[in-house]
């Protein structure tokens, strides 16, 4: 049986690459494209892909800190071959599977009985996870599990339990969502945006606009100092109105965006570069020491929520940081009192970060006075 194994891995393994530069496996997904696991917050604009002519540099072209996976442009290259690819459906119950990675210049292998498929979740997205009688690591990471045909049926990413093989079906479905406007805005700046609701134009003062929702730490938005509350004016002499303004920031290939931003009743230029480096640590010990470290981080962390208060509707959850109450820094508890206080008379806007993600929610005045958000 283990040579019969190590015959069906042979047969695939060219399917399978290395990027040597970030120690992980990644995939033909079709010509021109390989894909692999994103295991970092911003992963890098470039790296290298290992290939029987030698290692070659390739460009990220989708890599959104909300996608599991990360998608590189790289030419054909003779010896790598595309997978035929088989939906996890398609599968039964109790098939064997292989398989297969690289890791040191090597490639390696293990068969695995197929159990099933189960929802896992993956950062944001839920996406179908093959269950078998292998436990998939980080030195996996990238690589592709095939029947014993040699058709590619998923890909081993990074979600929130742990190392999880995902359905090729669902890898295309993250593929759509990183090209779609959204997702490009993410991976070139880490900023997210969409239109005021009818509660959010009444607070901020606004008939129309389109808010900040999400800033991502160390991408160019985050850099430049944007913030999610803000509102988006204009793009050059332009006007924003809805998200798809937003598209130029996605197709040009410019590298500096003049932008006019509504914040706090004043409106602010601000250029937002493709160029903008990764936000440095605040903090360094000697760099003969080697080591580093961020400053503690502000706000205060949220220990509980109640299931039917307002805090729970707007999808916060225990451990995230409450860092803003209508763009003021939130420094202790009393302060935090007084602005929720179940009796409040307005409506205001939090700021929140969890996992590396800044965004910013509506609560409005509370209806039951009873009520404690």
């Amino acid at each position: 049986m283990t040579e019969y194994f190590s015959t069906v891995a042979g047969d695939v393994e060219s399917n399978v690459i290395e990027l040597p530069s970030l120690r992980r496996s990644g995939l033909v997904w079709e010509p021109g494209l390989v894909l692999t696991a994103r295991t970092e917050r911003r992963f890098p604009y470039a790296t290298t892909v290992s290939t029987p002519a030698g290692d070659v540099g390739v460009a990220a072209v989708s890599a959104g800190p909300h996608l599991p996976v990360a998608a590189l442009r790289m030419s054909s290259i003779e010896g790598i071959r595309i997978p035929r690819k088989r939906p996890a459906g398609m599968l039964d119950r109790g098939e064997w599977t292989v398989a297969v990675w690289r890791q040191d210049r090597q490639a390696n292998f293990t068969p695995a009985h197929f159990l099933g498929t189960a929802p896992v979740r993956c950062g944001e997205h839920t996406v179908d996870e093959l269950l078998s009688s292998v436990t998939w690591t980080h030195d996996m990471a990238g690589g592709g599990l095939f029947d014993l045909d040699g058709n590619l049926v998923a890909i081993i990413v990074q979600c929130d339990r742990g190392f999880s093989a995902i359905s090729t079906d669902d890898v295309a479905a993250l593929l759509s969502i990183g090209q779609s406007l959204e997702g490009q805005l993410l991976n070139r700046f880490g900023l997210r945006s969409s239109v005021l609701t009818e509660s959010e134009a009444r607070h901020v003062g606004l008939s129309h606009g389109v808010v900040i929702r999400e800033i991502w730490k160390g991408y160019p938005a985050d850099g430049v100092g944007l913030a999610p509350g803000d509102v988006l004016f204009a793009l050059g002499a332009n006007p924003i109105d809805n998200p798809d303004d937003l598209e130029p920031l996605a197709t040009t290939d410019a590298t500096i965006f003049d932008m006019t931003v509504y914040r706090n009743g004043t409106l602010l230029d601000i250029q937002l570069s493709t160029q903008t480096p990764l936000v440095a640590p605040s903090d360094t010990l000697s760099p003969a020491e080697g080591l580093e470290w961020e400053t503690p981080p502000g706000g205060m962390t949220v220990d509980t929520v109640a299931p039917d208060s307002q805090a729970n509707a707007a999808g916060i959850s225990a451990g995230d940081r409450l860092l803003r109450i209508n763009g003021v820094e939130v420094q202790e508890p009393d302060q935090v009192r007084d602005v929720l206080s179940p009796d409040r008379e307005t409506s205001v806007f939090v700021e929140l970060e969890r996992d590396g993600r800044r965004w910013v929610v509506l609560l409005p005045k509370p209806k039951n006075p009873e009520a404690i958000p």
